[in-house]
């Protein structure tokens, strides 16, 4: 939830009628929203990615555990979410993958954080479970926790 309303928000423009919906009637979500806002706001949160892995690590301490990955590898796999994000606004546009994955690769040109492999396989995720209940939520999940239980870029 931290993610998405972040990600609505901060590249939505700014509109806090953007979130509030989605928030409504759930006393978590609405703090949440609000937390978000004033974070913005204070220009304490600069990326959405960061708010989403700064409210991760609150819930590890919270509930004693430990992740045992530094705060800019949550951000960074919070970051590569976007790529199945922007896959799939282009797929229910109309676009074919291989239009889409050229219009990803424009919109996300640091390819350290977004390799060009990765926008590749998401893609064909994208595309393969187009239809199935909850498949950009599984796919984005699929990202983050691959990326952070990664080794590849353990030592960056």
């Amino acid at each position: 939830m931290a993610l998405n309303i972040a990600r609505v928000y901060m590249a939505g423009g700014r509109k806090r009628d953007d979130v509030l919906p989605y928030v409504r009637g759930s006393a978590f979500g609405e703090r949440l929203a609000l937390e978000l806002f004033e974070g913005v706001d204070n220009a304490e949160v600069k990326h959405y990615a960061d708010f989403a892995a700064g409210k991760l690590q609150e819930c590890a301490v919270r509930e004693a555990m430990d992740l045992q990955q530094p705060a800019w590898k949550m951000r960074i796999c919070y970051a590569r979410t976007d790529i199945a994000f922007f896959l799939d606004m282009d797929r229910k546009t109309g676009a074919d993958r291989q239009s889409a994955e050229a219009k990803t690769a424009e919109r996300l040109t640091n390819r350290e954080v977004y390799p060009s492999g990765l926008i590749q396989s998401v893609a064909r995720a994208i595309y393969a479970l187009e239809g199935s209940p909850e498949y950009l939520r599984r796919v984005m999940g699929t990202v983050f926790w691959t990326c952070l239980n990664s080794d590849a870029s353990k030592d960056r």
